[in-house]
């Protein structure tokens, strides 16, 4: 393993990154359908999802962090500094920190933090009320999908029934929030049922208790994660495999899979999840349709917010090509939408460069600038068109309509 190389890579990707995804923010609007889709799958209105996510970016500043500390005290911590997307692919820093500046400003610059942390406080928030008004039931009674994420990470009918005893009210400001009070849950209360602990000692009951609360804590960011689609540990593993940092076959698949770790979740997470919870195949087809639906809906919603960032007119949402892209940006490709689509794929690249990730795409292109510059064609416009899609902050949303209509 060789540090430069390392370095390099991740010099790469962050340059790919600032100069390609100014826009990604406005696609996290699809997002919305990860809470939506949980509201359903568990029997509410998933119209409420949409209300709790949108709500969530117009909250003033302190309101959403009396938000974040009711979240943190029934258990969802929202780390503000959490980005795991922009840095999925990351590799060592620089020796003067630069790399790790570079992401963490562009971040706030694009407004994906911004984004990433609302919509997250709004899923805590959401779940922990859904767990709040579940716990007047019995396990029995409570809905079949709960009852199969909760097995999924361990809570048992036992568990249930100890947790369900302890729902309190939290209220931070104007924030009010009645939930399953982890911190509330008493030794004297576990003992109650034998069957959670090992034992009866003081210390059977104290790690039963502390085991109790800390399952009620992974079901919370499990229901969170699944919600806003980031990378998993696992899936950067199999994507990375299990070279270190600044080998070769490491920075090569880095560079293969930078963008595409989120259409990637969207399977293996959000789809697979939703077929398991489903009880028929009736039941999965109709969720499968739904979902199809509403990412296509939110996905047409991200490219008017961003043709209008551009200024320039919205697509024809009656145009089969919209729909077909309209699709693909809200589900099936997400922010790798925002390169396939994007400005930065325009300058020569072709298909199977696009594929195999924006780094290959670049040197295809320079490569064919370089060719045509052997035959004698003039090549700077490309060139300077290559260099323009290349720079960090080009296509910030904000900022793109007046270095369109005004610069370039």
């Amino acid at each position: 393993e060789k540090d430069w190389l390392a370095v390099t890579g991740a010099g790469a990707r962050t340059l790919q990154r600032t100069a390609s995804l100014g826009g990604a923010s406005l696609s996290q609007v699809a997002d919305s359908v990860g809470l939506a889709q949980a509201f359903m799958s568990y029997g509410m209105n998933p119209l409420k999802g949409y209300a709790d996510f949108f709500g969530s970016l117009f909250v003033s500043p302190q309101a959403q962090r009396n938000r974040r500390e009711v979240a943190a005290y029934f258990g969802a911590y929202i780390d503000e500094t959490r980005l795991s997307f922009m840095e999925e692919l990351a590799a060592p820093d620089s020796p003067n920190g630069y790399i790790s500046k570079a992401n963490e400003a562009f971040s706030r610059l694009s407004s994906i933090n911004y984004m990433t942390n609302r919509t997250r406080t709004a899923s805590a928030l959401a779940m922990q009320r859904f767990a709040g008004e579940s716990a007047k039931k019995g396990w029995d009674e409570i809905h079949p999908a709960l009852q199969t994420s909760m097995t999924e990470i361990g809570i048992t009918k036992d568990d249930w029934e100890v947790l369900r005893t302890f729902v309190e009210e939290k209220t931070i400001g104007k924030e009010t929030v009645r939930g399953i009070g982890v911190r509330s849950i008493e030794d004297a209360d576990v003992k109650r049922f034998a069957s959670i602990a090992t034992g009866t000692s003081d210390r059977a009951l104290s790690n039963a208790r502390t085991l109790l609360a800390d399952k009620m804590r992974i079901w919370l960011r499990t229901e969170m994660d699944n919600q806003i689609i980031e990378p998993k540990t696992r899936l950067s593993r199999k994507m990375l495999g299990s070279k270190r940092r600044g080998s070769v076959e490491y920075e090569a698949r880095a560079a293969l899979f930078q963008f595409k770790s989120h259409p990637l979740s969207m399977i293996s997470e959000r789809i697979f999840r939703d077929w398991r919870r489903m009880q028929t195949g009736g039941g999965r087809v109709g969720m499968a349709a739904s979902l199809i639906v509403q990412t296509t809906i939110m996905g047409y919603a991200s490219m008017v917010l961003k043709d209008l960032a551009k200024g320039v007119e919205p697509r024809d949402p009656e145009d089969p090509r919209t729909i077909k892209a309209a699709f693909l940006q809200g589900g099936a490709l997400g922010i790798y939408g925002d390169f396939l689509f994007g400005e930065t794929n325009r300058v020569g690249g072709g298909l199977a460069s696009t594929l195999a990730g924006p780094t290959v795409g670049d040197i295809s292109s320079l490569i064919g600038i370089f060719q045509k510059s052997i035959e004698g064609e003039s090549v700077t416009s490309q060139l300077l068109q290559f260099g323009y899609y290349n720079t960090p902050g080009n296509n910030l949303y904000w900022l793109r309509l007046a270095l369109d209509h005004q610069i370039y």
